[in-house]
């Protein structure tokens, strides 16, 4: 079933110079515009500014040290190595290991860190993570447990700095609830 999805994803994405255009933004660039964005909820949200911006990225580190140990214990092929029926549509990808996603891994554990702080900067954070997932998908370069993997990673770090900062600064958890 996740070759058959990653397949017919990429195909898909493949279809018209449209639905290439934007797998590659969602798959390459759409990170990026989640750590604008982060910077912009930091110089916005003056009530949390520094430690929220500092959890997110230890978030971010995190996870992405966790995939890298997950990456070294369990090797999966990229599915543009592994299957003949599905092309790479970005020209670099860093490493050969699919499982976990390092993007997806990475756009979670921003968007939860956000979301714990703040419901409607991490809401739309989330819908970016969850659309980095798609893209990793539609360019051939992850299967859908890799994304699935990442995602799990990203959030599960994300919920273990929170709780340990807020251990740490003895503060209770205040969410703004504001949509």
């Amino acid at each position: 079933m996740d070759a058959s999805l990653v397949i017919a994803l990429n195909r898909f994405a493949e279809s018209s110079a449209f639905t290439r255009v934007v797998s590659i933004f969602f798959a390459s660039w759409l990170l990026w515009v989640g750590v604008a964005l982060v910077a912009i909820f930091w110089f916005v949200e003056r009530r949390v500014r520094f430690v929220s911006a500092v959890v997110a990225a230890v978030s971010a580190v995190l996870a992405w040290v966790v995939n890298q140990w997950i990456g070294e214990l369990y090797f999966r092929p990229r599915p543009f190595v592994d299957l003949a029926a599905v092309h790479k549509l970005i020209s670099k990808s860093v490493d050969e290991k699919s499982f976990p996603s390092d993007h997806t891994a990475l756009a979670f554990a921003i968007a939860i860190s956000v979301l714990l702080v703040n419901r409607r900067w991490g809401v739309a954070l989330l819908i970016l993570a969850v659309l980095t997932a798609l893209g990793r998908v539609l360019v051939g370069v992850h299967y859908p447990t890799d994304v699935l993997g990442g995602a799990a990673v990203g959030i599960g770090a994300a919920l273990v700095v929170h709780g340990v900062t807020h251990a740490l600064l003895r503060t209770k958890h205040r969410q703004n609830k504001s949509i």
